[in-house]
């Protein structure tokens, strides 16, 4: 159900909208602060064959960007890592849930390895449903399907 004038009075919208005006401006100071690591992680990711040293230096530029952040503040992140991280939950646990798909590549690796250091979750494995709701990549030779998006938290 939205939240519109006729479901809300006059009073209880007004405090919604205060409420999320205060989000959103705590969303954009917290922008400002990391867009520039936003934007080499767009770059760093869309490479698949990227060099070793721009895939450190983008997990080195993550890791600090979320050690930076307040304690209090939740850490919440999205985003295609052009990376596998399988389903082996029981070398990854609390890390990796039960139901992810296929195998660990190398990018899967340093995503998993982050989320380790970070006690990140990679919530994206943790629910069961079909991999063809999971999935959001096919290769192109192949025509396997992968997931490569990840919602981190």
């Amino acid at each position: 159900m939205g939240f519109t004038e006729e479901t809300l009075g006059q009073a209880e919208k007004t405090e919604l909208d205060a409420h999320l005006a205060n989000r959103l401006g705590k969303a954009e100071s917290s922008k400002r602060g990391s867009e520039k690591i936003m934007k080499e992680t767009e770059v760093a990711l869309n490479q698949t064959q990227a060099e070793p040293a721009e895939k450190n230096k983008f997990y080195t530029d993550l890791r600090n960007l979320i050690q930076r952040t307040p304690t209090a503040d939740k850490v919440v992140i999205l985003g295609d890592f052009n990376a596998r991280v399988g389903k082996d939950s029981e070398t990854w646990p609390g890390i990796l849930g039960k139901h992810g798909v296929g195998k660990c590549n190398d990018n899967g690796h340093l995503l998993l390895e982050l989320c380790a250091e970070q006690r990140l979750v990679i919530t994206n494995t943790l629910f069961q449903q079909r991999d063809s709701l999971k999935t959001t990549w096919m290769h192109p030779r192949s025509k396997h399907w992968h997931l490569l998006d990840y919602i981190l938290v």
